[in-house]
């Protein structure tokens, strides 16, 4: 018997079978990995934006066109969330160098203990709510364009 193909296993997932999105993860979860490591040495974020992707594209299946660009869409999203993670990093250390009046990074990385985590996770929170709202918003607004 032929594999079912993920075009096969999205119109499932639009009915209503919570496990045919299950085996789509399944199916794809080694790339979403190996994106996000590769863009991320932190192992364990990796994972966890890993993660944050498969989220992601769960809660916005609706907005996938193309059954059959599944990997694709899945792709993308890994990406974005890798990206959007490496530029609150980068614009967390240009900050605070700025508040600091041009401290370079490495004289930055020790005031980490100083962070409140629960600041960090707060407005790791507040970006993600953010970015959900745009990605709603970009398939909608797409047909705005001239």
């Amino acid at each position: 018997m032929d594999q079912i193909t993920d075009a096969e296993l999205v119109a499932q997932v639009y009915e209503g079978d919570k496990e045919a999105f299950g085996q789509l993860v399944e199916r794809h979860q080694q790339m979403v990995e190996r994106i996000a490591k590769k863009m991320v040495t932190d192992e364990w974020i990796a994972h966890e934006l890993a993660q944050e992707a498969i989220l992601q594209a769960s809660l916005s299946e609706d907005h996938l066109r193309d059954a059959s660009r599944f990997k694709s869409w899945l792709y993308g999203i890994t990406l974005n969330i890798c990206r959007s993670y490496l530029q609150d990093q980068k614009m967390d250390i240009l900050s605070l160098e700025t508040i600091m009046g041009g401290v370079h990074s490495n004289i930055v990385t020790n005031f980490d203990d100083t962070v409140d985590p629960q600041t960090i996770a707060e407005a790791h929170d507040l970006h993600r709510v953010v970015m959900n709202a745009i990605l709603s918003l970009a398939p909608k607004m797409s047909h705005y364009r001239a």
